[in-house]
């Protein structure tokens, strides 16, 4: 079985600023991202198959970490 968490930051596609930064709250992409992307994102997630490391939506860059740890049974 494995574990995991996301980490999720989001850049300004035209000044680079960096508005969120090492977030595993997804809620927190809501405000930034359109409602399609946010769905996917939360979607995929949960399950564990999102395997996109960066995503771009309007002006934000979304980008992925994936940490993964196995758990023994």
């Amino acid at each position: 079985m494995e574990l995991f968490t996301y980490y999720y930051s989001l850049i300004n596609k035209h000044t680079g600023e960096v508005t969120l930064s090492n977030s595993t709250a997804i809620q927190k992409l809501k405000a930034y991202v359109s409602e399609a992307l946010f769905e996917y994102l939360e979607t995929e997630s949960k399950t564990g198959s999102l395997n996109a490391s960066r995503l771009a939506d309007n002006n934000i860059i979304c980008v992925i970490y994936k940490i993964v740890a196995s758990k023994a049974s």
